[in-house]
């Protein structure tokens, strides 16, 4: 962080490079909630999928998140590679990282990817955004303690609200942070993604991606909701890789 420029151009597109001090200030892990499937939930061929291929030679590792659980019973129904895209970190630390949508990131902090769609795989379908189809809730952030501070001098700024009390701004109306919001504005992070501009990236390593994987103990939700919201965490990564694939040709040409 300490090598990374003050300011970032407005309107750079670029999908790989030096990120601003204000970019890696407002990026923290992502994580994506799974399920196991249960047997007679749901068949194998019922699943989504989007039209990117799924470069197979990728798995999950079920041990690092859902207690040994096969990869190919892990399922995700919150985002779906229709609302990710990819991009090259600086540095051999992270590498190639993708970026979950839903940040209301000011500009010139908005760190920029390129996009599954950007070949026109969805035809004329815009990129999503915080959608709760796609948005991923999290149930829960880890962040340091200068993000918590750098979250709330954010949140002040873009919406003159606080993350952290005494909750005075204007956002709050008087209600001295009791305003009504539901469980997802709060333990779902549409308070710090949405609000306060945070950037959940998630890594493309099989490895550090399963460690990104929250087991959904309840395993309900495949009963509860469409079948067509349902992806297979494999599916994802591998796409993920194809995504990435295609980036790399983009940045060769």
């Amino acid at each position: 962080r300490s090598k990374a420029p003050e300011i970032k151009s407005e309107g750079d597109n670029s999908i790989n490079g030096m990120l601003s001090t204000g970019q890696l200030l407002n990026a923290i892990p992502g994580f994506i909630r799974v399920e196991v499937l249960k047997e007679g939930a749901i068949s194998q061929p019922e699943l989504s999928m989007d039209p990117i291929e799924v470069d197979n030679s990728v798995r999950v590792n079920g041990e690092a998140c859902c207690n040994g659980a096969h990869s190919e019973d892990l399922v995700l129904w919150e985002t779906g590679i229709a609302a990710l895209g990819v991009r090259e970190f600086p540095g051999n630390e992270l590498g190639w990282m993708a970026i979950l949508p839903g940040s209301h990131a000011r500009q010139e902090n908005k760190i920029s990817t390129y996009w599954s769609g950007e070949d026109g795989a969805y035809g004329n379908m815009r990129r999503p955004g915080g959608e709760g189809k796609y948005f991923a809730n999290p149930g829960g952030i880890i962040v340091t303690r200068e993000q918590i501070e750098h979250i709330d001098q954010v949140c002040k700024d873009l919406k003159d609200g606080t993350y952290l009390p005494p909750f005075s701004g204007k956002f709050w109306h008087g209600n001295s942070g009791l305003k009504p919001h539901n469980v997802e504005f709060w333990s779902g992070g549409y308070q710090v993604f949405g609000q306060c501009g945070m950037q959940r990236l998630l890594s493309l390593d099989s490895k550090t991606l399963s460690k990104q994987l929250l087991h959904h103990t309840s395993d309900n939700k495949q009963r509860q909701i469409t079948k067509n919201r349902l992806v297979k965490a494999d599916h994802l990564l591998g796409q993920l890789q194809t995504v990435k694939q295609a980036a790399e040709k983009k940045l060769r040409m």
